[in-house]
């Protein structure tokens, strides 16, 4: 199993690369957790001669040669539907609102070259760059950016982009904690600080996969590493742009392609190793109430004893839709491999597919979904693709079994959330819906659950 090497990530820092310039290396911050991204970059935090200030317009001082307002509004959860709509109308005109006084804060604190960026996590960021200029629907976030001077500054995407020789095709992604970068025959991935390690991980990860020499039907749909380094305070790589496109739904013939695909390179791994749940049990019950944590406990346990003689192979770690390429109904990419590797337990990426390509139409949470929809369809033997799976495995889908895959599954997809993002246990809905929800259940003591 994987154990953290580094801080939580902060999905919300993924802009850094794109606006911090490229010799930029003394920082002023207001807010402590990008404090705290910065520093693990290897930033110098100071309080005086900053070359960046990053702060609300009333803190800023105006003495960096770069100064950026960060405005964000909470996205509305809960509630019926058409009430979040209304609700996500008026904060996104209060966060332009807020932008437009940061703006002119900014101006008569001397910053002529001013812009502003709307922008929402997997949507592209309006930098200059090639493509129609994108719009964010109802934007809840907003960059204030104010530079001194009217030269174009370079930016540390700029400096990766110049590094790696990758030339971009597309205005760059925001994702969680990193920047995402389109060419025609490559992808860039930059990042500034925690979430740079999960670069490094997909780099490892492809680096292992390489060594097992995967059959051309994985190999060729694998995003293989074409170069890797630093430029100033950023990690970037670079890795093979894939045909096709994120499926809008998965048909028949595109479940059969994914579970041929899981099946193979399952079986690339070597049968040895298994994951410790009691130590996912133990990440995951830093974040839970005393009470929890002794049903998180017993369920580590529990899972540890009954699984551990079921053979273990190489997984992709986060397979789901939004991690697939696809042309009609043929799968020809699969990305995003930083939690991949040898020694897991088959039929976990399955679920995550099944789970994921389920909850879509309810908008559950992960974990409501595992009670409510990916439970009882494993106590009643699983579906086609679940029981051919098991069937090409040598499982037995019988529901005892796969009720402790489906709990495994949960628990060891929450241990990564929570150790990955910092975002998480600071947000109440997210750990009711994912971890609250399921620990009840457990806890009243289900036949079930049981076995």
């Amino acid at each position: 199993m994987l154990k953290a090497k580094t801080p939580p990530a902060h999905v919300g820092h993924g802009w850094l690369a794109a606006i911090v310039p490229e010799d930029a290396t003394r920082f002023r911050i207001a807010d402590t957790e990008l404090a705290d991204t910065l520093r693990y970059a290897g930033a110098q935090l100071v309080e005086e001669q900053p070359d960046v200030e990053v702060a609300p317009v009333t803190e800023i001082r105006g003495d960096a040669r770069c100064s950026v307002v960060v405005i964000t509004e909470q996205r509305p959860r809960g509630g019926v539907r058409l009430m979040r709509a209304f609700q996500r109308v008026i904060r996104s005109l209060r966060m332009r609102t807020r932008a437009a006084l940061a703006r002119r804060g900014l101006h008569a604190r001397g910053y002529t070259a001013l812009s502003t960026l709307f922008w929402m996590i997997e949507e592209p960021l309006p930098l200059p760059g090639p493509g129609p200029r994108p719009r964010c629907r109802l934007p809840l976030c907003a960059l204030v950016v104010g530079h001194r001077s009217q030269e174009e500054t370079r930016t540390l995407l700029d400096a990766a982009y110049s590094i790696s020789g990758a030339v971009p095709e597309q205005r760059p992604l925001v994702q969680q904690g990193v920047v995402v970068g389109l060419g025609k025959a490559g992808v860039l991935r930059v990042s500034v600080g925690p979430a740079g390690m999960m670069l490094e991980e997909q780099r490892a990860a492809l680096g292992n996969l390489r060594s097992r020499e995967p059959p051309p039907f994985v190999s060729d749909k694998v995003p293989w590493p074409l170069g890797f380094g630093r430029a100033g305070l950023a990690r970037w790589t670079l890795e093979r742009r894939l045909p096709g496109v994120r499926p809008l739904r998965l048909t028949d013939a595109l479940w059969d392609e994914c579970s041929d695909f899981l099946v193979t390179l399952h079986q690339l791994g070597t049968g040895q190793g298994a994951h410790d749940f009691v130590e996912r049990a133990e990440v995951v019950a830093a974040a839970c109430r005393l009470d929890e944590s002794e049903v998180l406990m017993e369920l580590g346990w529990r899972l540890r004893t009954k699984l551990a003689d079921i053979p273990c192979g190489f997984a992709h770690g986060d397979f789901w839709s939004g991690n697939l390429l696809v042309e009609g109904d043929r799968l020809t990419g699969v990305v995003d491999w930083d939690y991949a590797g040898d020694g897991r337990l088959p039929l976990l990426d399955l679920l995550h597919l099944w789970v994921n390509d389920h909850r879509v139409g309810p908008r559950l949470g992960l974990g409501r979904a595992v009670l409510v929809q990916l439970l009882p369809s494993l106590r009643a033997g699983g579906d086609r693709v679940i029981r051919a799976y098991c069937e090409r495995v040598g499982l037995d889908p019988r529901a005892e079994l796969l009720t402790d895959f489906a709990l495994a599954y949960w628990l060891d997809w929450v241990a990564r959330q929570l150790e990955v993002y910092s975002d998480r246990p600071a947000r109440p809905v997210w750990i009711l819906d994912n971890v609250h929800v399921v620990l009840r259940e457990i806890a009243s003591g289900r036949a079930s659950f049981r076995g």
